[in-house]
């Protein structure tokens, strides 16, 4: 097999999108009754309860309306649950999934976060922790997430005997396209999709073409390779694009390398969206805290695909040269994993 030399910024129909996508490892959530069975979830202090969901924040509204009503594969979730001493933002019961909003509970206080998590731990929950501005500008990819956690923490659940409608039990379904881990035998489809971007220059630093085996080691399942997904039209079973996390030498080993492609011309819209809530998932889970995206400044989509992701510019490299000789500056974006106190 031959194998390609180190991967520059990959590039893609956005626009150049080498983002180094850093996830963080999701952390345990609220739950357990104390004194009694975690699983009785036995309600307390309902009247604070009440008042939580009352005066719920515009990122709280926006969640539910996208998780209430088993709208994610059919598991239903609760809203300001009482979980022994504490209250959870949302709950799936079944898969023992917590999320919470800015990245703190509503228990907030100095010391107690600490002893919180380590009791849910102890009692098998999971948390995931979105800033209000993720859910505000990426509710898209913030669903995305949840779906994939949902996948890997449990089973799908019996459908409901409400029979609303429900969506299916695949990875991820999202505009059309399936996203899923990449496989070996959608190399020659994703070398394609590629080398058509390359061909057509101006958005990527990527100048040679691959070969399926060349982009297998390094985008897809190579060494450095953290996690891969395509998004595959499920009426021709086409790859309309992919994204790929990986290890990047010049970086931190707690921030990860993204890189985003779509077809040229696909009808499909959002790929890159829904691509990126399955690999923030993946990204939480592996331990990452942050994404570092690098785009060419001249590449206008990609810029704009990353702010609207939630990126911020980080740094600027400049005067990269092409093959050519010209010189063109690189933005670094980043997207942090780990929420602060403020939910910035």
């Amino acid at each position: 097999m031959t194998t390609a030399p180190p991967p520059a910024p990959p590039a893609s129909g956005w626009g150049e999108e080498r983002a180094i996508y850093a996830p963080a490892t999701p952390l345990p959530l609220a739950g357990g009754a104390g004194g009694g069975p975690v699983g009785q979830f036995k309600p307390r202090n309902t009247t604070r309860a009440k008042d939580l969901r009352n005066h719920a924040t515009p990122a709280e509204r926006q969640l539910w309306r996208a998780i209430s009503r088993r709208q994610i594969g059919g598991h239903k979730f609760s809203r300001q649950m009482p979980i022994g001493p504490y209250f959870a933002d949302f709950l799936c019961r079944e898969a023992k999934l917590l999320i919470e909003l800015d990245g703190y509970s509503h228990d907030q206080e100095q010391g107690r976060d600490e002893r919180r998590d380590c009791f849910l731990a102890e009692q098998g929950f999971r948390v995931l922790r979105f800033a209000n501005r993720e859910v505000m500008d990426n509710l898209e990819g913030v669903v995305q997430a949840i779906r994939l956690a949902l996948a890997e923490t449990s089973p799908p659940p019996a459908p409901p005997a409400s029979g609303r409608g429900e969506e299916g039990t695949a990875l991820v379904f999202s505009h059309n396209v399936d996203i899923r881990e990449v496989s070996p035998a959608d190399a020659p489809d994703a070398a394609d999709l590629l080398n058509a971007i390359i061909a057509q220059g101006g958005t990527t630093a990527l100048e040679e073409a691959f070969t399926p085996e060349q982009l297998r080691s390094a985008y897809l399942d190579g060494p450095t390779v953290l996690c891969c997904f395509v998004a595959v039209d499920p009426a021709t079973g086409t790859v309309e694009g992919f994204q790929t996390l990986g290890r990047y030498p010049e970086l931190p080993a707690d921030i990860g390398d993204i890189g985003t492609f779509a077809r040229i011309g696909s009808k499909q819209r959002g790929i890159g969206t829904a691509l990126f809530g399955a690999t923030q998932a993946r990204a939480r889970a592996l331990g990452l805290n942050a994404i570092n995206a690098t785009i060419r400044a001249d590449n206008v989509g990609g810029l704009a695909f990353y702010a609207k992701l939630g990126f911020d510019d980080h740094s600027i490299t400049k005067a990269v040269p092409l093959a050519n000789g010209t010189l063109v500056d690189r933005i670094n974006k980043r997207f942090l994993l780990t929420p602060s106190r403020n939910g910035e």
